[in-house]
């Protein structure tokens, strides 16, 4: 050290060390990338819930109309249908955990009257014992039927489930794809899929309704982004913290290291 100029702590000396400012310099940057990131899901989630908010204070709209039926148009919105149901071809999304027991979503192709439009509905979950009584009861309702819910434009399943064919065409399926869905029918059904019932909150008790247990969730799911931001810097200010940290040595009175 220079004579003259004293150390920053007396008895320690500050000497940059390769191998541990080099891995605390790339923490610090991953640190601070994924707060940066989660700031940017941040605004995404604000925006995608301004535009729900938007979706449910709109009038509900008419869901057999050929505009409706164009990509997208419709989706996060309220809905009505009226229609006759298909219920030879009805689809099932399996793997479906309520209040512990497993069962499947009930989706059912229909048919608009008055413009022939053709829509995918959801009717609800069931459990997996009671299928042939809730087919049984619902095509028993006679038709038309006016059905009322929401429009959403489902997310593909990650990875489709191998499902065998049942009555010449693929009745089960990992997660609803109303597109394909469609060709197999020779049907043409839009992107969305119109989820029958009433929007509820998370906290609502739906345990003594009958299945198919149908409605959606009038709330959207809120993920704290502005935590985790604050989480990865603080991590990234701890880490430099630390760097710094290991940087100093203890050194003797007479200038030798410990």
């Amino acid at each position: 050290m220079p004579e003259g100029r004293k150390p920053i702590l007396p008895g320690w000396r500050f000497r940059i060390k390769a191998v541990p400012t080099l891995c605390c310099l790339a923490a610090f940057v991953l640190f601070l990338s994924l707060g940066r990131w989660q700031l940017r899901r941040l605004g995404e989630s604000e925006q995608m819930q301004a535009a729900f908010a938007a979706g449910l204070a709109a009038p509900v709209r008419d869901g057999c109309t050929a505009e409706a039926g164009l990509p997208g148009a419709l989706d996060g919105q309220r809905v009505v249908v009226e229609g006759a149901l298909r219920w030879e071809r009805y689809f099932l999304i399996a793997g479906k955990y309520m209040w512990g027991n497993l069962g499947y979503r009930l989706l059912v192709p229909l048919v608009c009257a008055g413009t022939g439009e053709e829509r995918l509905v959801d009717l609800g979950w069931l459990p997996v014992s009671m299928l042939d009584q809730v087919l049984r009861e619902q095509q028993a309702i006679p038709a038309p039927r006016r059905l009322e819910g929401i429009a959403r434009v489902p997310m593909k399943a990650k990875q489709p489930g191998n499902f065998q064919m049942e009555d010449g065409y693929q009745r089960r399926w990992a997660a609803a794809e109303p597109e394909a869905m469609g060709a197999i029918l020779g049907m043409r059904l839009p992107a969305w899929v119109m989820i029958e019932g009433p929007g509820l909150k998370e906290q609502d008790p739906i345990l003594d309704r009958e299945p198919p247990v149908g409605g959606w969730l009038a709330e959207p799911v809120v993920i704290p982004h502005m935590h985790y931001a604050i989480t990865w810097f603080s991590m990234a200010a701890l880490v430099t913290v630390l760097g710094l940290t290991l940087c100093f040595e203890r050194v003797a009175a007479g200038g030798q290291e410990w």
